[in-house]
């Protein structure tokens, strides 16, 4: 009887080791960043010029492009009126030069914004496309100072 135990048990110990699913790791959490109004325009502005480089060549969805120009204006524009969370760790001597720099950076990500809509409405998907890419620079050197 054990020995018929056993000549069961160990196929069955085999076939579960040969089919069993090798233990994942938890994903890892995504550090949560704070869920600030300036935090949220940048979440819209991110997933609207997402749309906008992957449609910026296609004109025919130019009409579609102008809307997500529109929105990222609309939301770095309130941005603009809001504050960095790292304006807190800047000298008080040295916070109005910081957010002067902060809002020259926005007022140059709007105007370069304009300059793509007329690309878009002039149908020159060329220069948009080119223009949309310009975009990333202003992005990254202006996280770079007043991100968190």
């Amino acid at each position: 009887m054990k020995r018929a135990l056993l000549v069961l048990a160990v196929p069955a110990m085999l076939a579960g080791l040969l089919f069993a699913q090798p233990a994942q790791p938890a994903p890892k959490a995504k550090a949560e960043e704070p869920k600030t109004e300036i935090g949220k325009s940048m979440q819209k502005m991110n997933a609207a010029l997402r749309n906008l480089r992957s449609q910026a060549a296609d004109a025919a969805l130019n009409r579609q492009s102008v809307e997500a120009v529109a929105t990222i204006r609309k939301e770095a524009l309130a941005a603009r009126a809001l504050v960095p969370v790292k304006a807190a760790d800047v000298p008080a001597a040295e916070r109005a030069k910081f957010m002067a720099d902060y809002n020259k950076g926005i007022d140059q990500l709007v105007a370069l914004l304009d300059r793509i809509e007329a690309a878009f409405k002039a149908s020159d998907n060329a220069t948009a496309a080119t223009l949309v890419g310009e975009i990333g620079g202003i992005q990254k050197a202006s996280h770079k100072s007043f991100k968190k």
